[in-house]
């Protein structure tokens, strides 16, 4: 197998479970919003494993960024779907956008001492939840629609 379809691969299955934990943090933060009771060990832990995620998401998204660029960007995207080579360059940039959200979340307090910097928190849970369900969306969908 060709070193960049296992990175490939290895991107896609770091990013169901970055899924997963942004997604169960974005429910928790709702759930918090609407004032209702949510674990605050699990409102520390998922945006600690959502990070890890991302960032393990992004440096192997960077590692194999040359070659997409070259080899199915290039040479088979920007000529048969341009509308996809879109949707990924606007998955990049949302992408680049929720790095600073998931930081924020980490360092924020997760009690409800602090009701407005908890609110603050929680909206940014959302945002995430949606950017990393987003970028999911498009960049599963180009490795099904790309052959390996």
């Amino acid at each position: 197998m060709h070193w960049n379809k296992l990175l490939l691969l290895t991107h896609a299955a770091v990013a169901i479970p970055l899924i997963g934990s942004s997604v169960h943090n974005g429910l928790l933060s709702i759930r918090n919003l609407l004032g209702r009771p949510t674990p605050v060990r699990l409102r520390r832990l998922y945006p600690q494993v959502t990070l890890a995620l991302y960032l393990a998401a992004l440096l192997l998204g960077s590692i194999i960024y040359p070659a997409f660029r070259v080899e199915v960007r290039a040479a088979h995207l920007d000529v048969v779907h341009p509308w996809a080579t879109g949707l990924f360059e606007i998955k990049e940039h949302w992408v680049a956008l929720g790095i600073p959200l998931v930081i924020a979340q980490v360092l924020l307090p997760s009690d409800k001492g602090r009701a407005p910097v908890t609110r603050f928190r929680d909206l940014l849970g959302v945002a995430t939840m949606i950017i990393v369900v987003w970028a999911g969306v498009v960049g599963l969908g180009l490795v099904v629609m790309e052959p390996l």
